[in-house]
């Protein structure tokens, strides 16, 4: 067995630098080696190695316990679970190990797991599936976590700072544990777990209006909150977003692209049941007056206050169904209308960033462990190779930042394909010690140099240019206007008379280039001739261009109003109300979908003006099928009567063909007329003008 030395967390007291310093050497070296043993070696070593299993035990507790503790230690010793993932799934056996147990993969969880999210569930997935009995135990464990979540804020009693630090410590181990074990989906019940947070994310609304103003209670109901939240988004995750082949990163701003290829045949039914899911969560979760974000609002808005869903939503639909899905669509403006009923958040965000020390101890994730040197400012792709490089310091840059290049700079995804040796072919091939290539940056010798380097001004390189250090020829300065002498000598320049021509002609040249060609600016407005009915002047007849697209919930809104009041069950967003004849009625009348349909139903609902609406259509019942004999009556004579003056007996043949030869000169020249005027006016010059 390779002997470890005992771990002792740095600034401990009667230990001095020196001995902490080689220490730290022997950590290092004796981690390294059990790393780079054989697959045998390593298996034994982590199975039986009764001092291993002490060191890692004590590093991940300390960690847990706001302990200081180096970050290439951390590393070292997630390295160890993922070679111990490696090689179980290479057919060795584990299980013995005190590592591979409920507890330490829990506390493995909560250190690691915010930090570097797709590793961590893959080991997961590694050690739970091929242990049925550590299996069991993850499963009994999560059910009495949510049961725990379940009793908080079971009474009104103003909560202890022992109680919250208590429910703190439960949500964040339900939370890491949810997050690690995403790729199993038989550890838990989803619907279960759903409603279990939103019952008891309910409840603690009123807890924290009670402590709100108490500076040292109030940020632990805020945590609480925070770590429901991401486990509810963790769920999302699992249940549709990763279906969709995206997940939430540690930045979960925005989605990021999973490596594994989307099942295109599968989106359409997930996009139909996350639609579904989604507005029914906002129907049930009360938002028809304003709410504060993490202070009395639902878990739903904060979950669209700290995620970004709506942003979400509109990406996948632009990415995988090309911004054309109703239903992705409908739900981001769903979503913005959730996030448009907050009335501001709570400052809990930035006196945590502030106090965090002081008010609670919450451990920073291992892997944003940096040490001072690699504190200062670099570029972005630095720090993405300084990430890789934290997990396998044998490649070189060059090897990493051609990985990142080819996977979209994407971290996650390069660290999952060098952990399972599924690189892209076009670097799979790459010499892995390779070193980037960085272009050696030789200042300026003088200010004065660099300065005229880079100004950019009309001067530049001209022979008057008073810094290009050239003669200037005092032959062609002049005060004033250049003496040309007289008229007659002006003329008899030939070259003079030869530049003038040249410029003269140039002009002409651009201004018939220039000339607006407005041939066929009418193609889409046609005009023709048509003669009046008494055989008059001809009139000019304008093609009706295509009607611009009307909102069907404008047109039809009478009969929608109608239909919402008499029979309300035919909005309803259910599979039976889509079936249902009254629905396949309304889709055929007005021609919307059973979305819009649904969407208009929704938004009349909130609509300020419902009751003025309401009473705009109720004045007339809609129950008239026709009109009075009286008015119809005295329509049809009023009809008649305008027939009878304006009617006359139609020319006979021999009569309009002797009409439109006497005329054909006024009707063939009225389009050149219009045409010659439009012209005119173009010019500037009007009617008036041209005859004056």
């Amino acid at each position: 067995m390779i002997q470890i030395v005992p771990f002792i967390p740095l600034n401990t007291k009667d230990i001095n630098e020196e001995q902490e310093r080689l220490g730290y050497q022997a950590w290092i070296a004796q981690l390294s080696r059990v790393l780079d043993s054989s697959d045998a070696t390593f298996a034994n070593e982590f199975a039986e190695n009764v001092a291993l299993h002490e060191f890692v035990c004590d590093v991940l507790q300390s960690q847990i316990d706001d302990i200081p503790v180096d970050a290439h230690l951390t590393k070292l010793v997630f390295l160890l679970f993922v070679r111990a993932g490696q090689t179980i799934r290479s057919g060795n056996h584990l299980a013995a190990s005190p590592l591979v147990s409920v507890d330490q993969l829990s506390t493995f969880a909560v250190v690691y797991s915010s930090s570097n999210v797709i590793a961590v569930q893959e080991l997961f997935y590694s050690f739970l599936s091929g242990d049925s009995r550590l299996l069991g135990s993850f499963r009994n464990i999560v059910s009495f976590l949510m049961e725990c979540v379940r009793q908080l804020a079971t009474d009104h009693v103003k909560p202890t700072q022992e109680s919250l630090e208590r429910s703190y410590t439960l949500v964040r181990l339900l939370n890491a544990i949810v997050s690690a074990t995403a790729k199993m989906h038989d550890v838990f019940e989803h619907s279960e777990l759903e409603n279990t947070l939103f019952d008891s994310y309910g409840r603690l609304s009123p807890v924290l209006e009670d402590v709100a103003n108490d500076t040292t209670l109030g940020p632990y109901v805020y945590l609480i909150k925070l770590e429901l939240v991401s486990t509810f988004n963790t769920l999302m995750d699992m249940l549709f977003f990763r279906r969709l082949g995206f997940f939430s990163g540690v930045d979960h701003e925005m989605l990021k692209k999973l490596s594994a290829d989307v099942d295109f045949k599968e989106v359409d039914a997930t996009v139909d049941e996350f639609s579904e899911r989604l507005l029914s969560l906002i129907e049930t979760s009360g938002l028809e007056q304003k709410r504060q974000a993490f202070t009395d609002a639902p878990l739903i808005m904060d979950w669209e206050i700290e995620y970004n869903i709506g942003e979400k939503i509109g990406m996948l639909n632009r990415t995988l169904l090309d911004g054309e899905d109703e239903r992705m669509e409908f739900l981001r403006l769903s979503m913005e209308q959730v996030r448009g009923t907050n009335i501001g958040e709570k400052t809990w965000k930035e006196k945590i960033k502030r106090h965090k020390a002081e008010i609670m101890h919450v451990p920073a994730p291992a892997a944003t462990v940096t040490s001072v040197d690699e504190a200062t400012d670099v570029p972005d792709i630095v720090e993405k190779i300084s990430e890789v490089q934290e997990l396998f310091p044998d490649y070189g840059t060059g090897f990493i930042e051609a990985c990142l290049k080819a996977n979209s700079n994407q971290v996650e995804t390069v660290i999952m394909q060098l952990l399972d040796n599924t690189l892209p072919p076009s670097v799979a091939d790459l010499d892995r010690s390779m070193e980037r290539q960085v272009t050696e940056y030789v200042p300026e010798t003088s200010t004065e140099e660099s300065v005229l380097k880079t100004r950019r001004n009309i001067f530049d390189n001209d022979e008057f240019d008073l810094f290009s250090r050239q003669p200037i020829d005092s032959n062609k300065i002049h005060l004033g206007k250049k003496n040309r002498g007289v008229t007659e000598t002006l003329l008899n320049d030939s070259s003079f008379m030869a530049e003038q021509k040249k410029n003269v002609l140039e002009r002409i040249y651009n201004m018939y280039e220039d000339e607006y060609d407005d041939t066929y600016d009418d193609v889409d407005n046609a005009t023709g001739l048509e003669a009046t009915e008494e055989g008059g002047d001809a009139l000019d007849t304008v093609r009706a261009k295509k009607a611009p697209a009307v909102d069907p919930g404008i047109v039809y809104e009478s009969e929608l109003v109608h239909a919402f009041i008499d029979t309300p069950d035919i909005f309803a967003r259910s599979s039976a109300a889509r079936k249902s004849t009254k629905r396949a009625e309304m889709r055929k009348h007005t021609n919307m979908t059973d979305e819009q349909l649904e969407g208009w139903a929704i938004m009349f609902n909130r609509n300020p003006r419902k009751q003025r609406i309401l009473d705009k259509y109720m004045l007339f019942d809609g129950q008239q099928t026709e009109v009075s004999a009286e008015v119809s009556s005295h329509q049809q004579q009023q009809s008649q009567s305008s027939k009878k003056q304006h009617s006359r007996p139609p020319r006979s043949a021999s009569k309009e063909k002797a009409f439109r030869e006497k005329n054909k000169a006024r009707f063939g020249n009225h389009n050149r007329k219009k045409m010659h005027d439009k012209k005119l006016n173009k010019a500037g010059m009007g009617a008036n003008q041209t005859t004056s």
